[in-house]
């Protein structure tokens, strides 16, 4: 399998001029044949975001102050990928990463994230930074729905069964 490198600029804002400046940055390490929700869950996991707390928005440049480019898609992200991987320059085509705090709007627009198994909470200090974050803005945030678990399944067919057994032994 093949992967590609790519350097991740975040915790800045885009200006007047269509520049992302003053950056924090890092790199992740992708395969290219990665899937759009792989790429969201690889910068979740390097930038130690919290999915029910913080959404996303991954853009990137073709020039400089130019407007930038959205990934939305595995469409959009193949592109990128193609057009990453015929530059031998390492360190074009960064991806700008933004943050905002999850709204019941955006719950509803990701609709991308919605079938995801919930992962373990593990509370680290971004995501105390996160929910201060949160807190400050007095922002609603909405969970995203959850598949049943083995013991939600076990519960009402063990319950269901006592009901039929109570019907059964009336007649």
């Amino acid at each position: 399998m093949e992967y590609i490198n790519i350097f991740l600029h975040y915790s800045s804002e885009w200006n007047e001029n269509h520049e992302y400046k003053n950056f924090k940055k890092t790199r992740i390490l992708v395969p290219l044949e990665c899937t759009f929700n792989t790429l969201v869950e690889e910068i979740y996991s390097e930038l130690e975001l919290n999915q029910k707390i913080m959404d996303i928005t991954i853009q990137y440049q073709v020039k400089y102050s130019e407007l930038p480019i959205n990934i939305r898609t595995n469409k959009s992200l193949v592109f990128y990928l193609k057009l990453k991987r015929k530059d031998k320059d390492f360190t074009c085509f960064s991806l700008c990463i933004d943050f905002s705090t999850v709204t019941a709007s955006s719950v509803s627009s990701n609709l991308h994230q919605e079938l995801h198994l919930e992962k373990p909470a593990t509370s680290t200090s971004s995501d105390m930074l996160q929910l201060q974050l949160y807190e400050r803005n007095n922002t609603t945030i909405i969970d995203p729905p959850r598949l049943p678990t083995v013991e939600d399944i076990a519960y009402e067919v063990s319950h269901n069964v006592h009901k039929v057994d109570n019907v059964i032994m009336e007649s």
